[in-house]
């Protein structure tokens, strides 16, 4: 098992999680990554763990675009 930080990526634009509720971990092995490429991240959240991803996503700048079904949308938004 590996983190995404530690995959050394040159970019990505986009992200999808689906990772049967271990998505808060996944996320938290991705910051400094997605602090860098800012990608658009989307992830599926049926528990509890939604509100940690939420404020985990939140403290590095992202916020959440949308939702469909239930899937969640995150990304930044350039304020000019």
């Amino acid at each position: 098992v590996d983190t995404i930080d530690n995959l050394d990526l040159n970019h990505f634009d986009f992200i999808k999680i689906d990772c049967q509720g271990y998505d808060y971990f996944v996320l938290n092995g991705g910051i400094k990554t997605f602090e860098k490429y800012k990608p658009i991240i989307v992830f599926e959240q049926e528990n509890e763990n939604n509100n940690n991803c939420h404020l985990l996503l939140h403290k590095i700048g992202a916020k959440k675009l949308g939702q469909v079904r239930k899937d969640n949308i995150y990304g930044w938004i350039n304020e000019a």
